[in-house]
C-alpha cells in the first residue's frame, strides 16, 4: 500500500528476495546488503511492529498529534507565542521502539538515503538532511534535550557517510574522527539483540563495505588495522545481566573481537595524549568463510611483541574493580579490570599485557599515568599462544614502583618513557 501511494514500482523484502533456506543463496546476498539499501528510494519501517506480521498501521488518536501552543501576555510586555511539544519524542519513538532495538536493523537505517518511519502515534521521516515528523514537519527542533539525540552515533556516521553517498570519496573527516564515529556504531550495534548470534559480524558488513574506502585500512574481525592497539582496548559494560556468563558463545570472531561476547561494549575513548606504545603489532590476520573478509570469520589471530606480567585476579566480589595481585606485591594503584564474561571459578596463568600507556600534568587529572591493557590466559597445548580474559587499566598519582613495568620519569618531572625491563623482557605471543 505504502509503496503504490509513493507512485513507486519495486519493493524489496528480504524475507521474500532471499531464499531463507538456501545458506548459498542467502551468502551471496548478504553481501549485496549495502548496495540493496544504499541505492533505494526510500526504506520503510515499521517501528513497532515486533515481527514480520506487525504491520505498518496502528489505530491512534490523532488530535494528540499536534503540539500545543499557548499565548502568554505578561504586564507591560507583549504577548507571545509559546509551543509546547515532548522534549523525547524522538527518542521514545524511535530509538526505543521494537524496531530499531535489532542488530540487522542498524545497517539497514544507515544505508538507506531515506526512512520513513511508521510509529504507533505518528509518521517520522529520517534523511541525510533532515529528521522530522508530523508535529516537527520542518526538522526536529535543535535545542533542548533533543539536542542530546542529535549528537549519537547513527547521526555522526550519516554525516560521515554523505560525501561518500553522494558519490565521492573526498572525505573531509580526520582519522580520528572516523574511528570515533565507528567506536559509536559499536557501542550502538551491540545493545541490539541478533536472533542468530552467528550474524555478529555479518549485520553491519554492509555499513564495513561503505567505510573501507574512507579508512583505507585492512578490517579485521571488527577492528581497524591502523589503529589496531587502541581499538584491542574495549571492555565489556559492567553489569549483572551480561557479566553471567562463564565463557564465550560460538566461535564467530578471534577472542580479541569484541564480536566474540554477548553483551554491550565499550570501547575504549580516544586516548590523548598517547606517550608511549608498549607492545607492537608484528602480524595480524583474519580467514573468512567465504571471500567476503567483512562477513562471518573462520578463524583469526594477532602477533604482538609486548612484555608479559604474570597477575591473579580476585573475581570473589562482584565487581568492576577486582583485586590484582602481582609478583612483586601491591601496586600504589588504582585498577580497574573487568572480564569479557564473568569467570565463576578461579583462572590459573593469567597474564597483564600492558599495550600503551598516556600521561598527564597533576593538575588536569586526578591521576598523572595510566597503563592501558589486556588480561589474558594461555591456551592449553600451545606455547605462546593466549586468549583474551578481559581488559585492564592502572592510574597513578604518584609515580613510584613503576620500574617493574620498565616505565621512568624523565628529568624528575611528570612525563615520562617506556623501556623494557630485564626482569620482564618483551615477548612474542599470540592471541586468537
Amino acid at each position: 500500500m505504502v509503496t503504490k501511494a509513493l507512485g513507486i514500482n519495486f519493493l524489496w523484502i528480504d524475507a521474500l528476495c532471499i531464499i531463507q533456506d538456501s545458506i548459498v543463496d542467502w551468502q551471496h546476498e548478504a553481501t549485496l546488503m549495502s548496495h540493496v539499501y544504499s541505492n533505494s528510494m526510500c526504506n520503510i519501517s515499521a517501528l513497532d511492529a515486533h515481527d514480520s506480521i506487525g504491520g505498518l498501521f496502528f489505530d491512534r488518536e490523532t488530535s494528540n498529534i499536534p503540539s500545543c501552543t499557548v499565548k502568554i501576555c505578561r504586564k507591560f510586555q507583549r504577548k507571545r507565542l509559546y509551543k509546547f511539544a515532548y522534549a523525547d519524542l524522538w527518542s521514545d519513538s524511535v530509538q526505543h521502539a521494537p524496531l530499531t532495538r535489532r542488530a540487522w536493523v542498524v545497517q539497514e537505517r544507515l544505508l538507506a538515503p531515506r526512512v520513513l518511519h511508521f510509529g504507533k502515534r505518528q509518521l517520522l521521516w529520517e534523511c541525510n538532511e533532515l529528521r522530522a515528523c508530523e508535529v516537527h514537519p520542518r526538522g526536529m527542533p535543535p535545542t533542548g534535550r533533543l539536542q542530546i539525540f542529535h549528537s549519537t552515533s547513527d547521526k555522526f556516521l550519516k554525516e560521515s557517510f554523505r560525501p561518500l553517498l553522494q558519490g565521492g570519496l573526498d572525505n573531509p573527516l580526520t582519522s580520528s574522527q572516523m574511528h570515533r564515529a565507528w567506536n559509536d556504531l559499536v557501542q550502538h550495534y551491540t545493545r541490539c539483540n541478533l536472533t542468530m548470534s552467528k550474524d555478529k559480524l555479518v549485520a553491519i558488513s554492509g555499513i564495513v563495505k561503505r567505510l573501507q574506502p574512507l579508512f583505507k585500512t585492512d578490517y579485521l574481525a571488527g577492528l581497524w588495522r591502523d589503529d589496531l592497539l587502541e581499538q584491542l582496548l574495549w571492555h565489556v559494560e559492567p553489569s549483572d545481566r551480561f557479566l553471567a556468563g562463564e565463557k564465550r558463545p560460538q566461535y564467530r570472531a578471534p577472542s580479541w573481537s569484541w564480536a566474540s561476547v554477548d553483551a554491550p561494549i565499550v570501547p575504549r575513548p580516544e586516548l590523548n595524549p598517547v606517550i608511549d606504545h608498549m607492545a607492537t603489532v608484528i602480524e595480524a590476520h583474519v580467514n573468512p568463510v567465504a571471500d567476503d573478509i567483512t562477513g562471518q570469520i573462520v578463524n583469526g589471530y594477532i602477533r604482538l611483541q609486548a612484555p608479559l606480567f604474570p597477575v591473579k585476579v580476585d573475581t570473589s566480589r562482584y565487581t568492576r574493580f577486582p583485586n590484582l595481585a602481582w609478583d612483586w606485591g601491591r601496586l600504589k594503584s588504582i585498577n580497574e579490570t573487568i572480564p569479557d564474561v564473568w569467570p565463576q571459578s578461579v583462572v590459573e596463568g593469567l597474564k597483564f599485557v600492558p599495550l600503551l600507556m598516556t600521561s598527564f600534568p597533576p593538575h588536569l587529572r586526578s591521576s598523572v599515568l595510566d597503563i592501558f591493557g589486556l588480561i589474558v590466559q594461555p591456551v592449553e597445548g600451545k606455547q605462546g599462544v593466549y586468549q583474551r580474559w578481559g581488559s585492564a587499566e592502572l592510574n597513578w598519582r604518584e609515580g613510584r614502583d613503576l620500574v617493574n613495568f620498565g616505565v621512568r620519569p624523565i628529568n624528575g618531572k611528570w612525563t615520562f618513557e617506556y623501556n623494557p625491563s630485564e626482569k620482564y623482557p618483551e615477548q612474542i605471543i599470540t592471541l586468537i
